[in-house]
């Protein structure tokens, strides 16, 4: 998938996927992923997502309930990123709701 340039994720896919890994891809413009995607049940804590050196990547879109229960989320490594956006203002979005976020990188 070298040339892959946007990867998009339907809602209520892939509820099953407990490693995302999407690296290296150096054409990469967008990653989208809907709402209530790789989400297993309640009794589930774990997974890893993560998303890095992705030189022309420029936006990341998680919608609500997406990873809700993921441990682990690396962003790391994208120097065109411009936009990250997970879930929606003003609503319950249970993203990554186990994990920590740090947010590292330099300010223009």
């Amino acid at each position: 998938m070298s040339n892959l340039r946007v990867f998009r994720v339907s809602d209520k896919s892939f509820k099953n996927v407990e490693e995302v890994r999407l690296n290296g891809l150096n054409q990469l413009e967008e990653v989208v992923i809907g709402n209530c995607c790789f989400c297993k049940e309640r009794t589930f804590l774990g997974g890893s997502f993560a998303l890095r050196q992705c030189e022309k990547l420029k936006v990341l879109k998680i919608g609500c309930l997406s990873f809700s229960y993921y441990t682990d989320c690396v962003i790391d490594d994208l120097p065109s990123l411009e936009m990250i956006q997970m879930g929606e203002l003003n609503q319950n979005s249970d993203n990554f709701t186990a994990a920590s976020l740090s947010l590292n990188g330099r300010v223009i």
